[in-house]
């Protein structure tokens, strides 16, 4: 063997080498990343899942629970438990990160506030309330839309692979 033929195996093994390494540093990057984007959507679904979890048990509560604004022993007591758990749901979608569901929930808990706030301050219960209707009619419509932008933000952390 020749110095020439040695100095051609040693580039054709050296290059060889390079591009092997290069491919394998490339693929572990990709799976990394993939993995990585999997990881954080499954985190974000979980987060997803709670607050959708909590704002039903607020929602219930809040309307036909124990500590419904229609019960009776509770409508003139000042209720400071709202704004917290309305925080509380707010900063696990804060960590998921969507600021659209975060500015329906703010909506819903303005409607929340104004409701809690009439059933407060109304000394009784009348059947042909027009305000307490009205309150009513747009905490559903807030809630509703609340619950379709967290249903889409949910459904797109299924859909797509990448963010």
């Amino acid at each position: 063997m020749t110095w020439i033929e040695v100095v051609d195996s040693a580039i054709k093994i050296g290059l060889g080498g390079l591009i092997g390494g290069f491919f394998a540093l490339w693929s572990a990057k990709s799976n990394h990343d993939r993995e990585s984007v999997k990881s954080f959507k499954n985190f974000q679904r979980e987060l997803y899942m709670k607050a959708s979890a909590e704002l039903t048990q607020l929602h219930h509560d809040l309307i036909i629970g124990k500590d419904s604004v229609y019960s009776d022993e509770k409508r003139h007591e000042h209720d400071d438990s709202l704004p917290k758990r309305c925080v509380s749901i707010e900063s696990i979608l804060i960590l998921a990160g969507d600021q659209a569901v975060i500015k329906d929930l703010r909506v819903y808990v303005l409607a929340a506030s104004d409701i809690t706030k009439h059933f407060r301050e109304t000394p009784e219960y009348k059947v042909e309330d027009k305000e307490r209707t009205t309150l009513y009619s747009h905490l559903l419509d807030t809630k509703y839309a609340l619950d379709a932008r967290l249903a889409e933000s949910l459904k797109s952390t299924f859909l797509s692979a990448r963010p």
